[in-house]
């Protein structure tokens, strides 16, 4: 029996199927990396914000960690973690043709290198609407683009990498990572739309970020699971993440049915349930129809019509971390 057959025999929503489990960091041009002080000219609540979160500590601390010195020995990283290896990929913001270190998780990890964009968007005198288009075109990754952000922090909060899990004993997920929760706590610094104050998500806007988080779940740990190579640590975690995706998805299917791409995601895995570890195509194409999926979901619905998933919706008191100045 195929390694994902085994581990997918589940029921959804009226389909009885069997279930299996890009990624590399967003292409950001390291190049075009402007560095954090220039935001913060005009984003100081922000900047004060992030300057309280464990992506601003890790530029001071993650390299003396001696859990993160053992990872990079296994790994046969020698040298300093901040200069050399795939650390630098998710752990920092790193600027020049040198890519060197020059903070830790900062705006442009989330928004994307802002050389090409930060005039336009700091032009208050252009119409809003075509300045959006402008930074849409040349890059930015801005707030209300929802998917794309999203996967932003997918991209490093799932890992990329058999080797590192397998060998490294890295975690292959940031422990309990889960997008509503964790946007929504110590991280949130949504002062532009509170005019000044760290604005909460309004309740139709979680019910997105909810099922978005969910979609994105599936879609990377499949994404992962395509680049696996041997049933191990690394593939069995990919997979099980991958179940407890599609079984979120599926009450999503059940609650909002005329939400037809949520159904479509789960048809979609039901093409790939008995192809065998080490398909990455076949894998990978599943995972791009489930992204285009996820990016109509969140061009259709705002939320104001998803009611039905509210008893679902962690609360605030399980956001990770306080969010400061609301």
């Amino acid at each position: 029996m195929p390694f994902l057959q085994k581990i997918f025999a589940c029921s959804f929503v009226g389909l009885i199927f069997i279930l299996p489990s890009a990624f590399a960091q967003g292409d950001k041009d390291a190049s075009k990396v402007i560095g954090v002080d220039q935001c913060a000219m005009c984003h100081r609540n922000e900047h004060n914000v992030w300057q309280k979160t464990p992506h601003y500590a890790t530029f001071n601390d993650m390299h003396k960690r001696p859990r993160a010195k053992e990872i990079a020995k296994k790994m046969g990283i020698k040298g300093s973690i901040k200069r050399k290896g795939m650390c630098k990929q998710c752990h920092y913001t790193v600027q020049g043709a040198k890519e060197k270190v020059i903070s830790g998780i900062s705006c442009e990890s989330c928004h994307g290198p802002a050389k090409d964009w930060i005039n336009v968007h700091n032009n208050a005198f252009m119409p809003k609407e075509e300045r959006n288009q402008q930074v849409d075109a040349v890059g930015m990754i801005r707030p209300a683009r929802i998917y794309n952000v999203a996967a932003n922090c997918y991209q490093c909060h799932t890992v990329p990498n058999e080797k590192l899990v397998n060998v490294g004993g890295h975690p292959d997920t940031s422990l309990d990572f889960n997008l509503l929760t964790w946007s929504q706590g110590m991280v949130r610094h949504n002062f532009f739309r509170g005019r000044g104050k760290n604005m909460a998500p309004t309740q139709e806007h979680q019910r997105v970020l909810f099922v978005i988080g969910s979609a994105l779940k599936l879609e990377y740990h499949l994404r992962g699971f395509a680049k696996a190579t041997e049933k191990a640590d690394y593939s069995v975690k990919m997979a099980n993440k991958m179940k407890e995706a599609a079984r979120e998805l599926s009450k999503v299917a059940k609650a909002v049915p005329e939400a037809s791409e949520i159904k479509d995601m789960l048809k979609t895995l039901k093409r790939v349930w008995k192809i065998k570890l080490g398909n990455e195509k076949a894998f990978l194409e599943s995972a791009e129809e489930i992204k285009t999926l996820s990016e109509s979901f969140v061009s259709k619905y705002d939320g104001s019509t998803l009611g039905a998933l509210d008893s679902m919706i962690p609360s605030a008191s399980e956001y990770k971390g306080q969010a400061i100045g609301e």
